[in-house]
């Protein structure tokens, strides 16, 4: 939380140089996610009717551009991996997850099926969405109910990746790794305390805590999959058994909104170089 009297600014920062950028006035809003090759910003703006809405914005703001004129209240902007998709989650019957179409500037909604809200992600072959939906055992939202699912952006019923018959009680905010063979997830074992970061097979097999870990954004993972982290009780870093590395999207910079409590970190494809603060969620660590 920004203190009394100091001015809400974001920032592009090269972790490389340390040297922080104003983000131009023309972009104002929250939930950044930037582009696969770093030219754009997707984010959640203010409509002129003060509608939560969608924008993308070249990343010295020059161009901006309203990309939604949604009643669902579009929120968490994720970019495709070949950048011509957006996900967005919208609230109706519950959330559900939305695609748009940049060029096209079209909105798809994906699934009617409901479920939590939270970033939602693309595979890594673009083909389905990650997303935390419902197990079907709730009318309720209780959160008890929580599985990550995937549904193909193309239609049809989603499928349960995570959930009771892999041993968690709830599951949600949910992350696969680059080559789709690990996810990573908060939420509790069946009948255990809860809410942890656990990484797991894709297939549910070898699911496992991260020693120390507590809740913490849904980072993406570095380029090369490489180990894991997540944040502790007191802010101590704790690494899981898996030897890959968890962080968050990949981008050649992201973004920092000043005196927030997020902090994401991202990479070129050979390179850790950028950091990102969005304000909404505990802080993983950078590395």
């Amino acid at each position: 939380m920004t203190a009394p009297g100091v001015p809400k600014v974001d920032y592009v920062i090269d972790l490389n140089t340390g040297v922080t950028t104003p983000l131009p006035g023309s972009i104002e809003g929250g939930r950044y996610a930037v582009s696969p090759d770093g030219s754009l910003l997707a984010y959640v703006g203010a409509a002129d009717d003060g509608s939560p809405q969608i924008f993308i914005a070249d990343i010295d703001g020059t161009v901006v551009h309203q990309m939604t004129h949604d009643l669902t209240k579009p929120n968490w902007p994720a970019w495709s991996p070949d950048g011509t998709m957006i996900a967005y989650e919208g609230f109706g019957k519950g959330t559900n997850p939305f695609v748009l179409d940049v060029a096209m500037g079209e909105s798809t909604q994906i699934t009617d099926e409901g479920g939590y809200g939270g970033p939602h992600q693309f595979t890594p072959d673009g083909s389905s969405l990650l997303y935390t939906g419902t197990d079907g055992s709730s009318l309720l939202y209780t959160g008890t109910d929580a599985v990550l699912r995937t549904v193909p952006i193309d239609g049809g019923k989603s499928t349960v990746l995570i959930g009771p018959s892999e041993g968690m009680g709830s599951a949600g905010n949910g992350s696969l790794s680059p080559d789709g063979s690990l996810v990573t997830m908060i939420g509790n074992k069946i009948g255990g305390p809860g809410a942890i970061r656990f990484v797991a097979n894709a297939d549910g097999t070898e699911l496992r805590s991260i020693p120390g870990g507590v809740s913490s954004p849904a980072g993406t993972w570095a380029p090369d999959g490489a180990g894991s982290s997540a944040r502790g009780p007191q802010g101590s870093a704790s690494s899981s058994s898996t030897s890959r590395r968890e962080t968050s999207r990949p981008s050649p910079k992201a973004m920092r909104r000043s005196g927030s409590t997020v902090t994401r970190c991202s990479s070129t494809p050979d390179d850790g170089s950028s950091c990102a603060r969005a304000g909404h969620l505990p802080r993983p660590f950078c590395r």
